[in-house]
């Protein structure tokens, strides 16, 4: 049911809030398309217009694509990662049956700033920089300090998974890592970088990874779309 009080969300907002719920929890899957607006005007009781814009602000969204005489389908569910083993981002997505993509990857060897610096015992570690995309629009932005003597400075050797370049070529393992979750909301770079507006929620990820041979290998502080995330602790 619909909060029609005069201090409620506009309609609209309040159904595509339903929706993405429903996708969300599998009500419906990736493929699947929803109802169409006219199904939508009967089951809530509003206009057509009401409608069309609450299928308009899940396009918008990211939740789904709009095609004309085919229908709105469902083009992904928020992405949910179970907190119970170390993996990297590329292996939590394909969990979710999403195949990633790299729109913005950056690798440099740099002297860390003070507070970068309070991590590792050394002068010069490399930073490596990366917006993630899923079915073309982005969902993370994350700035990655690595320890690790001699890696690659060609950005398209981490296109893919860093943890699986680390164990091929470095013979590195990623065996503990100690994650920080904090919500806060987009500045201006945020925003340019995951193609959002300003103040939009953010789900930031603050991890301190560890190999073998117990010595920090990353400290990485990754931005995901709040409403494109969510986080399952399994204990």
């Amino acid at each position: 049911m619909l909060d029609r009080s005069k201090s409620a969300p506009p309609m609209y907002l309040q159904i595509a809030n339903k929706l993405s719920k429903d996708i969300e929890y599998k009500k419906f899957d990736i493929g699947d398309f929803l109802p169409s607006e006219s199904q939508l005007c009967q089951q809530y009781d509003v206009s057509r217009m009401t409608a069309r814009l609450a299928l308009t602000e899940l396009e918008k969204m990211g939740f789904v694509e709009r095609r004309r005489g085919k229908g709105t389908k469902v083009v992904f569910g928020k992405y949910v990662e179970a907190l119970k083993e170390i993996t990297s981002f590329t292996d939590e997505m394909r969990q979710n049956g999403v195949e990633m993509a790299t729109s913005f990857c950056r690798i440099d060897k740099i002297k860390p700033e003070q507070n970068i610096k309070e991590f590792f015992n050394t002068e010069n570690i490399y930073l490596l920089e990366r917006v993630r995309n899923a079915n073309n629009k982005p969902i993370v932005y994350s700035k990655t300090y690595l320890n690790v003597d001699n890696i690659s400075e060609k950005s398209e050797d981490y296109e893919n998974s860093l943890y699986e370049y680390l164990k091929k070529e470095k013979s590195i393992y990623i065996v503990k890592a100690e994650d920080q979750l904090e919500a806060i909301i987009a500045n201006n770079i945020l925003a340019e970088k995951l193609q959002i507006k300003v103040g939009s929620p953010i789900f930031m990820r603050t991890r301190k990874a560890y190999n073998q041979y117990k010595i920090l290998t990353e400290y990485s502080i990754s931005y995901y779309i709040g409403e494109k995330y969510k986080y399952t602790i399994i204990l």
